[in-house]
């Protein structure tokens, strides 16, 4: 029995190590090689590649849909499964296919869309719960009810709806008469020939026709100039920023609100109503280059060092709030 059992043994070592390229057990397959044999003259595995040695060696960062024999084959969030790498899924016990989404532990059908570009007409649909819906077309009817289907209503990016009509929007160059006047792209204006053209930049050549964009005005000079921000320098040639005013300082300065008399402003402020106004009925706070800043927050006059001569009369300046309804000024 002894010799036997060997005879076998001796004979399984003699028919493996005569094996160069074919194995016909163990891992190996028909005319695969197994793992680090020779594939000179036969094909790897399908998960495996010949290396510079005549070795058939596993794949490596192999990606979703691919053949893998091993997870350490497949990238990263991806493992084998069924002798392919499949996706991980965090719920989804077993993994969804490519074709479905985990939801709440549930594999469900991934849904049409996500944004519009997965659309087959991403210029005139829109991608509304997983679903692309189509706007009305150009010409078609439309509503502009809030709680109208997508259906019927017009794509704002390159349509309005005028009178139950999708009118296309007007692009540079194009006509923009009657109700498309105000409807040119942005960073464009309706000239008077009634043609979207672009706004004139600081520098530009600017005219009635031809006007500057809107954070610019025309000068005396016939050239855009960008408005002065709150803080900067202002001066005749150079405007403040809509409702900013240009005070003494030659420094753009914020109004508080509009007023009438001094009730209407707070206690640091006061409302500026006379001729040296800018903006007039605004109120303005003290010491920030308003007509009156020679003012402090208490409403009390600033005295400036000096000889003075003697006072020759007074008078009293109303203008101040309630609770100081006037001013003593001494006149020399």
């Amino acid at each position: 029995m002894k010799k036997h059992l060997l005879f076998a043994l001796c004979c399984c070592t003699i028919i493996f190590s005569a094996c160069d390229d074919e194995v016909t057990g163990g891992a190996g397959r028909g005319n695969h090689s197994a793992p680090q044999q020779k594939c000179g003259q036969t094909e790897c595995l399908a998960a495996q590649h010949c290396d510079d040695n005549d070795q058939c060696v596993d794949n490596t960062d192999v990606t979703i849909g691919d053949p893998c024999r091993l997870p350490s084959q497949c990238i990263s969030g991806a493992t084998c499964t069924n002798n392919t790498c499949q996706a991980i899924s965090q719920d989804c016990n077993p993994p969804c296919s490519d074709s479905e989404d985990c939801v709440d532990k549930v594999c469900t059908p991934k849904p049409e869309c996500k944004t519009k570009s997965d659309c087959d007409d991403p210029t005139n649909m829109v991608c509304q719960k997983g679903k692309c819906l189509q706007y009305a077309p150009i010409g078609g009817e439309c509503s502009t009810e809030d709680n109208s289907p997508i259906s019927q209503r017009c794509n704002r990016d390159i349509a309005i709806c005028h009178y139950n009509r999708c009118i296309k929007r007007p692009q540079l160059g194009e006509d923009c008469s009657g109700v498309l006047s105000v409807f040119c792209p942005k960073g464009s204006h309706c000239s008077t020939s009634n043609i979207c053209v672009k706004d004139a930049k600081e520098g530009e050549t600017c005219d009635d026709t031809h006007l500057c964009a809107s954070n610019a005005y025309c000068s005396t000079e016939g050239k855009c100039v960008n408005y002065a921000n709150e803080g900067e320098e202002c001066n005749e040639n150079k405007k403040c920023k809509e409702n900013l005013l240009c005070g003494t300082k030659n420094k753009c300065i914020a109004t508080h609100g509009e007023c009438t008399t001094n009730k209407d402003c707070g206690t640091d402020s006061y409302c500026c109503t006379m001729d040296s106004c800018s903006i007039k009925n605004v109120c303005l706070r003290f010491e920030e280059g308003g007509p009156l800043d020679t003012f402090d927050p208490s409403c009390k006059f600033k005295t400036k060092p000096g000889i003075f001569a003697r006072a020759s009369s007074f008078f009293t300046y109303p203008f101040l709030s309630s609770k100081n309804p006037s001013l003593l000024i001494m006149q020399t």
